[in-house]
C-alpha cells in the first residue's frame, strides 16, 4: 500500500509548514544537536518543504505533457507557468 502525503496547498509561518487547514505537516530544523542552523536557512528549508507538493504536481503535469508531444500530440503545450509558479513559491519569489 502507497502512503500519500497530506494534501496541499501547504505555506510556511515561521520555521513550521502547515496544511491549508492550518494543521502542522512538518518543521524545518536541525538534528544535531551541537549545530544550531540559522533561521534564515530554516525558513529556506521551509518553503521548498511547502512547495513539494506544488512542485510534484508540476513536475507530473510536465512529464504528461511531453510525453504526449513525443508521441504526436500537437495539441499539448508544456505546462511552464505552473512549473515557474512551484518554483518561485520553493524560493520565495513570489
Amino acid at each position: 500500500m502507497k502512503a500519500q502525503h497530506t494534501p496541499g496547498p501547504w505555506h510556511v509561518t515561521g520555521d513550521y509548514v502547515r496544511n491549508e487547514n492550518d494543521g502542522l505537516v512538518g518543521e524545518a530544523l536541525n538534528l544535531w544537536a551541537n549545530v544550531k542552523t540559522p533561521t534564515d536557512e530554516r525558513k529556506a528549508n521551509a518553503r521548498l518543504i511547502a512547495a513539494a507538493p506544488d512542485l510534484l504536481a508540476a513536475l507530473l503535469d510536465f512529464v504528461a505533457a511531453s510525453e504526449a508531444i513525443a508521441s504526436g500530440d500537437t495539441s499539448m503545450n508544456l505546462p511552464w507557468g505552473t512549473a515557474r509558479a512551484a518554483i518561485a513559491k520553493a524560493r520565495d519569489t513570489q
